[in-house]
């Protein structure tokens, strides 16, 4: 019974054991395991011996790929529905990409259709004037063959990957001009310039303001009679940008407030007044070369009184239509109007059109003609002419064949800007005509104004004309008068 007793407590020592071990940590039980006669180690908190678990992998914060790409894989570790939306994200961006590109690919297909069409129609209307070229004789023949070169033109613009074939069917249209000569009394286009030029016969005329027309200054008067004895071409239009590029091919015109005025049948401005007589004398060379110039005749910029004689073209009022301006002054000229006051923040004045149509120049040719077929007389640009201003010259000239020969001194205005304007004593040019900057009342017929030669300006032009050479004119207005009546 005494064995069985310490047996008992034996066996209740080893329960105790074993259950103390069973409390243990896992560590304890592995060191009591391990090593039975191993006195068993301290009780530790659980929670001091617990590791942080990091939210990221570890090799993310020993590496540079360490990123959003990190983060997005975690977030769809954390979130199953993040994948789907990426992709749902991704197709919509495909799909706008898809429609903008096939979109602008559609717009691109009708812009090539739209032109492809334009070059159509060009072709078919050059057609039209080689059938009307085969039945025409003399002027109309030449002038249709100038109406197709400038048809060939456009479609040469339009079709810049096709430049052989534009030159060839310019060229074909530009031997045919030169069979064009001046003949007395008609019309003719000048082969080397390929301008339109109209016949103005000789003639008298009143030259100067009336008493009683508005506006105007003292340099316009006396109004007197004037004679000229000889006849002479005039260009039916301003020289456009086109036609200045047969001689000046770099010059440019920048656009000013955001308008253009380089388009090709714009008139040529920023143009002074040695510019435009040695455009002149380019033309005369050419077609001496030729052997198509008259006898003592040459190009060059129209006199004062050649230019108000064909501008007035047999009227005597203020302007070629009427002395009034109104409403039907904007179907003849192109001058400020209120539109463009409103536009430009300019003034204006009374009579003014509402709206002729443009801010700045327009095309030559867009308005009414005057009754010798010459296009914006009055508007559009400023025009130069060959004399030398003199404020009394209606005092001094002859009253045949007049011209001022000889430079004065006059106080002239510089144009430094809109704003920035003063005088000098200079000599200096005349320009007649007026511009699109202009009100009505400074475009008159008889209105003079004058500038220094060099002077450039975005509404000055120039027009040519085939008469007698200047120095015919000075040294003997009979002589030209002679000459003229001997052709």
């Amino acid at each position: 019974m005494a064995n069985d007793g310490k047996k008992n407590d034996k066996d209740k020592k080893d329960s105790a054991s074993q259950a103390g071990a069973e409390k243990s940590s896992p560590s304890e039980k592995s060191a009591a395991t391990d090593e039975p006669g191993r006195k068993p180690a301290a009780k530790i908190a659980p929670i001091a011996r617990k590791r942080c678990k990091p939210k990221f992998k570890e090799d993310d914060f020993r590496s540079a790929e360490f990123s959003m790409e990190s983060i997005f894989e975690q977030g769809k570790k954390s979130r199953p529905g993040f994948a789907r939306f990426a992709v749902a994200f991704f197709i919509i961006i495909f799909l706008f990409v898809g429609v903008v590109v096939g979109l602008y690919v559609y717009r691109g297909m009708q812009a090539e259709a739209a032109l492809k069409k334009k070059i159509e129609g060009v072709e078919k209307q050059i057609g039209k004037l080689e059938e009307k070229i085969s039945a025409s004789e003399g002027y109309a023949k030449y002038k249709t063959a100038l109406d197709a070169i400038i048809w060939i033109d456009s479609g040469a613009a339009m079709d810049p990957g096709n430049p052989d074939k534009w030159s060839e069917l310019r060229e074909k249209y530009v031997k045919l001009l030169e069979g064009a000569r001046p003949v007395k009394g008609s019309d003719f286009v000048v082969p080397t310039s390929l301008v339109d030029m109209a016949f103005i016969p000789q003639g008298r005329f009143f030259m100067g303001r009336k008493p009683n027309e508005p506006g105007g200054h003292s340099d316009e008067v006396p109004r007197r009679a004037v004679t000229l004895a000889y006849d002479f071409w005039m260009g039916r239009t301003e020289i456009t940008n086109q036609q200045l590029k047969e001689s000046y091919p770099g010059h440019r015109t920048e656009p000013w407030n955001m308008y253009k005025l380089n388009k090709p049948f714009q008139p040529a401005v920023m143009v002074d007044w040695h510019m435009a007589s040695t455009c002149c004398l380019m033309i005369t060379r050419k077609e001496e070369r030729a052997g198509r110039i008259p006898e003592n005749y040459e190009y060059r910029l129209p006199t004062e009184a050649e230019w108000e004689y064909a501008c007035r073209a047999g009227t005597e009022t203020s302007y070629y239509w009427g002395d009034s301006f109104g409403e039907i002054g904007a179907q003849y000229a192109n001058t400020r109007d209120f539109r463009t006051t409103k536009i430009l923040v300019w003034n204006g004045e009374k009579g003014m059109p509402s709206d002729d149509g443009n801010v700045v120049s327009a095309s030559v040719g867009s308005y009414k003609p005057n009754a010798f077929g010459l296009y914006d007389m009055i508007g559009n640009t400023w025009e130069w002419c060959w004399d030398w201003y003199n404020p009394t010259a209606y005092k001094e000239l002859p009253g045949v064949n007049p011209v001022q020969v000889k430079p004065i001194v006059s106080s002239v205005e510089v144009r430094a800007g809109y704003d920035n304007r003063y005088f000098i004593e200079s000599p200096s040019k005349v320009i007649r005509g007026g511009s699109w900057g202009n009100v009505p009342s400074e475009c008159r017929a008889s209105g003079r104004d004058s500038v220094l030669a060099e002077s450039k300006d975005t509404g000055m032009g120039f027009r040519i004309v085939l008469a007698p050479k200047i120095s015919v004119l000075a040294a003997s207005p009979e002589k030209a008068a002679v000459d003229n009546k001997s052709r």
